[in-house]
């Protein structure tokens, strides 16, 4: 079976949301739902090296996933605007980023994060680069052979994401990474 690069980039993203969703469903993400700063910081104390370990897998999953559709990204560019490839990439490295150095603020000092006591810029960058970039991928994929809902699905989730998130002033970033399972899914499944 030949890996062209397009299924490679679906591979990898593949393989990155799927990290990132097993991380957000460890035992220990429970305490992102926990209203207790006490109690958060019980939770962690009781299992420091899971804390740290989901925090690993967090920033593994996110950068995997990054990867895999800027590989995609800079594939189809032929058929995209080059500056949208550029700009993409550039949205989701940056929020990436953002949210490795939060991920580790919040490994390091897990007491600092259960009573909220961390910058919030960073998890802010990453709450709207992000999503910005994945709905950029998704003009990216429009442009393309793979099928339109694909680029659909990235476009219109993300734009809700966006909204949601100014309101709420807050999300759950797992919801980024059903969409580029179902993208990494689709770019390695597609035959051009």
């Amino acid at each position: 079976m030949h890996l062209s690069p397009e299924r490679i980039a679906g591979l990898i993203t593949v393989a990155g949301s799927v990290t990132f969703l097993v991380a957000a469903f460890l035992p220990i993400s429970r305490v992102f739902i926990e209203p207790s700063a006490a109690r958060k910081l019980e939770i962690i104390n009781a299992s420091p090296a899971l804390w740290t370990t989901a925090q690993i897998l967090f920033g593994l999953g996110a950068a995997l996933t990054v990867v895999g559709l800027a590989i995609a990204a800079f594939q189809l560019r032929e058929q995209s605007p080059t500056w949208l490839t550029y700009v993409s990439v550039a949205l989701l490295v940056i929020g990436t980023l953002a949210w490795a150095g939060h991920l580790y603020a919040r490994a390091v000092d897990p007491a600092s994060f259960a009573r909220g006591g961390l910058p919030t810029w960073p998890l802010l960058t990453y709450f709207v680069l992000t999503p910005s970039g994945l709905a950029a991928i998704g003009i990216i994929l429009l442009r393309s052979s793979v099928p339109d809902w694909a680029g659909w699905l990235l476009v219109g989730s993300m734009a809700l994401i966006l909204v949601v998130t100014a309101v709420a002033r807050d999300i759950p970033p797992l919801v980024y990474y059903g969409p580029t399972l179902v993208g990494g899914l689709v770019l390695y499944l597609h035959r051009p």
